[in-house]
């Protein structure tokens, strides 16, 4: 008697993904601990994201000729690889803090090479092409810029700046597509701001479906992004606009963290 097949039960596995800046003061030790302490019981894997080859965009503006631009090329080579490798080792100590009684999942540390494969190209191409041909997306994109621009001093002319702060934005937001919808994360924690062409995007409010944007048909995944907010008690996760499920953590800045053991 031929019986019937069951049906393979399909296990989601609960994604989050941690964007690492480079030149953020904002990624630090004492802030780090606490922020993600209570967050990585939930997941069954962190993504540690390493920013470190979009600083080639912030090292060119301080670029003054085409020697220089060649030399810090080649520089470049050699620094993503210790920005990296530096990132790596301080989230070993970061996790050493935690504790591993609060860690569920594996964590998970890529760099932007990493992400960079025939998936993203197709993501960036078509992210161009909306840069170039849809008008409030452009907007947004050139608004952001612009408000770079104006928190930094920078060598370079004011139009070549504003060209590399819409390549960096462009190229932070393809990325973003090519892990968290391909890979289905459905969470994302940042200590910093995000972009608001990002926020726009999965928001829907170009008029553009970031599944269609990565060549993927629609699925159910959800997507949340978290930030850092300041209360009268301290600082809590917080997503559109209102407190996660996620409990209050107080962060003291003077603090000092309870040492490691070894």
């Amino acid at each position: 008697m031929n019986r019937e097949a069951k049906p393979k039960l399909t296990i989601k596995t609960k994604k989050a993904l941690f964007p690492i800046s480079i030149d953020s003061a904002q990624f630090t030790t004492l802030l780090t601990v606490p922020a993600l302490r209570p967050i990585t019981s939930k997941y069954d894997e962190i993504i540690f994201l390493i920013a470190d080859s979009l600083n080639l965009y912030n090292k060119a503006c301080a670029v003054k000729d085409e020697v220089a631009l060649q030399d810090m090329w080649e520089d470049f080579s050699r620094l993503k690889k210790l920005y990296f490798k530096q990132r790596r080792k301080w989230l070993r100590k970061v996790r050493k803090h935690i504790g591993e009684d609060y860690i569920k999942g594996k964590w998970i540390i890529l760099g932007i090479d990493d992400l960079t494969d025939s998936f993203f190209f197709t993501i960036y191409r078509n992210l161009l092409t909306a840069f170039h041909t849809v008008k409030a997306f452009r907007q947004d994109v050139e608004r952001t810029a612009r408000k770079y621009c104006s928190r930094n001093t920078i060598s370079v002319s004011p139009e070549i700046k504003r060209g590399l702060s819409e390549a960096y934005i462009l190229e932070e937001i393809a990325i973003n597509v090519r892990i968290r919808v391909l890979e289905k994360v459905s969470s994302e924690f940042y200590l910093g701001d995000y972009l608001p062409p990002v926020l726009g995007l999965y928001e829907g409010k170009y008029g553009i479906d970031v599944f269609t944007l990565a060549g993927v048909s629609n699925n159910d995944v959800q997507f949340d992004f978290f930030h850092l907010v300041r209360t009268a008690s301290g600082l809590c996760w917080q997503t559109n606009a209102r407190t996660g499920d996620y409990p209050q953590l107080t962060i003291h800045r003077r603090a000092k963290l309870k040492r490691a053991a070894a």
